[in-house]
Formats: structure tokens, sequence, C-alpha cells
């Protein structure tokens, strides 16, 4: 158990000191918004065990897909927030939802998503 517990606390201090933030990953609220992440920088946001958390905003930064998230590690999120990002492609929407039992939110306003079909698909089948 050390060594993940170190693990995390090597990562934890890498994004802290990359975005300028005190990350703590036992608050409800973990608020990522406006740090300049993109999707690069999620690989090691999904790492982290979000146990204690029921709203991830990532608001305002630089993420195009859903490739990365949906290894999230979050088992009791309720809210992710991605609204104000680049996002197109929504294609892998229900990975997410599969990872992520008790999201109720998922909020992707102002994105440049191509295709609302797609949405509407993925989440009515």
């Amino acid at each position: 158990m050390g060594k993940i517990d170190d693990l995390q606390d090597k990562i934890l201090y890498i994004l802290n000191e990359k975005f300028k933030t005190k990350l703590n990953l036992d608050e409800i609220i973990v608020d990522l918004s406006g740090k300049n992440i993109e999707d690069k920088d999620l690989d090691l946001i999904t790492e982290l065990n979000f146990k204690n958390t029921k709203e991830l905003n990532l608001n305002n930064n630089i993420i195009k897909g859903f490739s990365r998230l949906k290894k999230l590690k979050a088992p009791n999120l309720k809210k992710l927030a991605l609204s104000y990002n680049a996002i197109n492609d929504i294609s892998e929407i229900d990975k997410i939802a599969l990872n992520l039992k008790n999201l109720e939110v998922l909020d992707l306003s102002n994105n440049q998503i191509d295709n609302v079909d797609i949405l509407k698909k993925k989440i009515f089948e």
C-alpha cells in the first residue's frame, strides 16, 4: 500500500507545482478550472484517486476529448464540469458513464461539439 501512496503523493506534487494550486483529494469539490489543463495532463489527473470527490471542476481549460477521462477514478463523483474547453469529439461519452456510475451532471456547455446527434444516441440508447 505504501508504493501507491508514494505515487499518489508524487503525482499530487507535480500537479500542484505545474498548476500553481493546492490539490486536496479529500475535498468534496475539487476545482481545477482555468489551469490550462490539456489532454496530456489528464494522464496524471486520472492516476489520482478522487474517492471522496462529489464534484470535479475542469471548466475553462484546453481539454479536447474524452479518451483520457474514461480512466478517471472518482467512484462518488456526481458532477463533472467541462464547460468552456475545446471538446468537439464526444464519441466516447458512454465510456465515462460506465466508469462514473454515480455521475448525475456532465456539463459540456460552451464547447465545440460537432455532432450532437451522437450525444442523443449515446445517452438514450
